[in-house]
């Protein structure tokens, strides 16, 4: 449990922005989150606490690798973007420039910038590598739709808040 409380501690800020203040649609708290279990704000905060827990198995920072996690997809609600092909060749880029524009660390910007490859470039640093594998595992289990009990206890935690 102890995990979980230094997660939050390191991403709070970030989830009040995203969710609260609804800055992005496709990361806000919504009916599509609840009907269909799933959502781009469900799977970055899952991506960003993988994140941190793999950080500490492979020795870099926890707290570049859970904020960098949770901010990754940011870049999807960009104006200017409306083709679904090109939000997603674009959004890392795009993220990692929103992520910079609020003051992230350059090591928070340059994994959500690489989090993409193969489809962009690929991650040169520990923590991005670990970025990159926890979007791709999530991906997985969202495939298989192995994550509706997680994002029905994120869901319900975040209405307790």
């Amino acid at each position: 449990m102890a995990d979980i409380y230094s997660f939050w501690a390191t991403v709070s800020d970030l989830v009040r922005v995203i969710s609260h203040l609804r800055l992005y649609p496709s990361h806000s708290v919504s009916d599509h989150l609840r009907r269909a279990g799933s959502g781009r704000f469900a799977h970055s905060l899952r991506v960003g606490y993988l994140s941190f827990l793999l950080s500490r198995l492979a020795g870099c920072d926890f707290s570049v690798c859970a904020r960098a996690g949770v901010l990754h997809d940011v870049g999807y609600d960009v104006k200017g973007v409306a083709n679904p092909l090109r939000q997603l060749l674009s959004h890392a880029e795009k993220g990692a420039e929103l992520a910079r524009s609020i003051g992230e660390p350059y090591a928070v910007v340059e994994a959500i910038r690489t989090h993409m490859f193969p489809l962009g470039e690929p991650p040169r640093t520990a923590g991005s590598f670990t970025v990159w594998f926890a979007d791709k595992v999530d991906a997985f289990f969202e495939l298989f739709g192995l994550t509706r009990l997680l994002d029905k206890l994120i869901l319900k935690s975040l209405e307790d808040d």
